[in-house]
């Protein structure tokens, strides 16, 4: 967010049409909106376009007490070719592991995307430093022009959302 708009999709033209940074915040509105509504606490590492850096994220995480830790990202490579949806984990958390395949199972049944599986995230910063249960979710590849375009559309925001909640409530109620 803010001064680092994350990856960037472009068109057959060359020209800029989506930003990382605003996909993931509107997806993440989404996600802390229907889980306030279904009684589930939310903190956001950032709730406008403002950047956090990964320690920043981390130190918001670990002072709050949470039960899981979501991050959620778009995805992006050189080859164009390359779509779909994949979560990250910490293969040594239990907890972190359920919730990274209950989201990604989730997203099989709530979107169109092209699987990518479940991948080790271990040396991901926020998922090796945050005191929770971790996941990072590559929601789609912005690189991609139909990833691209669903990642831009009000449907396939909420359709990824919902498959994000789920995949949280999931592993809230085998955590209770």
């Amino acid at each position: 967010g803010g001064y680092d708009p994350g990856a960037i999709g472009y068109n057959k033209s060359g020209e800029a049409v989506a930003y990382e940074s605003i996909i993931n915040l509107a997806i993440a509105k989404k996600v802390g909106e229907k889980l306030t509504a279904r009684g589930i606490g939310v903190i956001y590492t950032r709730d406008t376009d403002n950047f956090i850096s990964l320690s920043g994220r981390a130190d918001i995480e670990n002072s709050s007490n949470c039960d899981l830790f979501v991050s959620i990202h778009c995805n992006s490579i050189d080859n164009a070719q390359i779509s779909g949806t994949q979560v990250y984990y910490h293969p040594e958390s239990a907890t972190g592991t359920l919730l990274a395949k209950n989201i990604y199972n989730n997203m099989l049944k709530e979107t169109p995307l092209v699987p990518k599986n479940i991948q080790n995230g271990a040396n991901l910063y926020v998922i090796r430093t945050t005191k929770s249960p971790a996941v990072l979710v590559e929601t789609a590849f912005i690189s991609n022009e139909s990833d691209r375009s669903y990642l831009l559309s009000t449907s396939g925001q909420n359709s990824i959302a919902e498959a994000i909640v789920k995949g949280i409530e999931e592993t809230l109620a085998k955590m209770n």
